[in-house]
């Protein structure tokens, strides 16, 4: 893969060239990456090719890398937030992958040691890289992925931003005008839309752990929690709960009366609902954060324990 090339056809058909697969399935990303070409597959991902893209065989850009044993590219891929867990239609992730050519290498064969080495290289980089799930003490900010510190999101609006440019004027249009002139005003809301949600889903987390000693770090959004980054677009603050002081049950809202409408015919049990009654426990926060009574599917099952255990 030639560097100048990958330059040339992105400029010519950017879209067709990180989009476009063959009748293996494979885009140029696994070409570039079974090639070991770090500078062309850096220059790809940063274009927006699919980094987690599943040939035929179920092979991603990272299954392609690790079995040649291009450890840089591998780099380069997890980088982009490529996942080491993904499976290949074998069920075996890059991991698997490259421990299975390892194990198949004929013992006691010096020839093939410098490959061995290679192999077992890449291994302990997919190995360092794989996934497990870690509570975060709090995520401090988002920007768009690859973007550099200082780049986050929530910047102020232009003045005028978000204006209708169209409301001057549409009061000497004709209907027929204004018709067409609101349905240009719709097309371009859709199209801005789609644009936004194209940048929510490219973000990026600066995300605190709990663990000691671990610093801030960047995730991408498919490796968050729904519930993490959803808290995070509301402008919820997280706190450490400390302990479990005391529980209650509490009577459940009851069910708006649209709700209720929705409802009628289809269960029966909506009275029943209205009376069911919720557990919620008074936690005790760090931080200086005033105590709260919060349901219990909020509150950490360890703390629920020591509560109870305490009380007995």
């Amino acid at each position: 893969a030639d560097y100048d090339t990958i330059v040339s056809m992105l400029i010519g058909g950017r879209e067709a060239l990180v989009s476009g697969v063959d009748d293996e399935r494979r885009s140029a990303l696994h070409y570039v990456c079974g090639t070991g070409n770090v500078k062309c597959a850096k220059l790809l991902l940063i274009n927006g090719a699919e980094v987690d893209l599943k040939d035929k065989d179920g092979y991603t850009p990272l299954h392609i890398a690790s079995g040649y044993m291009h450890k840089e590219v591998v780099n380069e891929l997890i980088a982009f937030g490529a996942d080491p867990e993904i499976e290949d239609n074998n069920s075996r992730s890059p991991l698997a992958l490259v421990e299975s050519l390892r194990d198949n290498l004929p013992q006691n064969n010096p020839q093939l040691f410098a490959r061995k080495l290679q192999l077992s290289s890449v291994i302990k980089e997919l190995e360092d890289n794989l996934y497990e799930e870690v509570s975060p003490k709090n995520v401090l900010r988002a920007r768009k992925k690859g973007a550099k510190d200082g780049d986050e999101d929530g910047e102020g609006k232009e003045e005028g931003e978000g204006e209708d440019p169209l409301s001057k004027v549409k009061a000497a249009l004709s209907m027929e005008d204004k018709i067409e002139a609101e349905l240009e005003r719709k097309e371009r809301e859709a199209a801005e839309g789609k644009q936004r949600q194209y940048e929510l889903d490219q973000r990026e987390f600066l995300v605190e752990w709990r663990e000691p000693g671990m610093e801030p770090t960047w995730v991408p959004l498919k490796h968050m929690a729904p519930d993490v980054v959803g808290d995070f677009d509301q402008g919820l603050e997280y706190a450490e709960a400390k302990a479990v002081l005391d529980s209650r049950e509490r009577k459940r809202e009851a069910p708006s009366a649209e709700d209720q409408l929705r409802k009628a015919g289809a269960d029966s049990s909506s009275e029943e609902e209205a009376e069911a009654v919720q557990l919620e426990y008074l936690v005790e926060w760090t931080d200086e954060y005033e105590n709260s009574w919060e349901p219990a599917d909020h509150v950490s099952e360890d703390l629920i324990r020591l509560f109870e255990a305490s009380a007995q």
